[in-house]
């Protein structure tokens, strides 16, 4: 089971890869272009910094597409620094999913 979702968390980095822009208003794009130069100086821990910025206006928002691009490229980054994380990361998504009220959304 672990290895599934292991597997579906690797699937949907690549597909809202962080490197991927869409549909944005201009405060998120304004993040994104944050995360965009982080990424080009090479630092994690300020990707990181700015998605956690994102996440938590994406959730005050509700806004699902945003959150969910945030979480992945936090994910991404976050197991560039610290391999052993992707345990923690696919806890935290299944604590998400289980907080989620939307039947949907989940």
């Amino acid at each position: 089971m672990k290895t599934i979702i292991l597997s579906l968390i690797i699937v949907l980095m690549g597909i809202f890869g962080c490197k991927h822009i869409f549909g944005q208003d201009g405060s998120y794009n304004k993040l994104w272009n944050e995360v965009k130069k982080a990424q080009a100086k090479d630092q994690p821990k300020s990707v990181i910094s700015i998605c956690d910025k994102i996440l938590d206006k994406a959730q005050k928002e509700n806004n699902r597409g945003q959150m969910l691009k945030a979480y992945f490229c936090r994910a991404e980054y976050n197991t560039r620094i610290t391999p052993d994380s992707t345990y923690s990361n696919m806890a935290n998504l299944e604590k998400m999913a289980a907080e989620e009220k939307d039947p949907i959304a989940k």
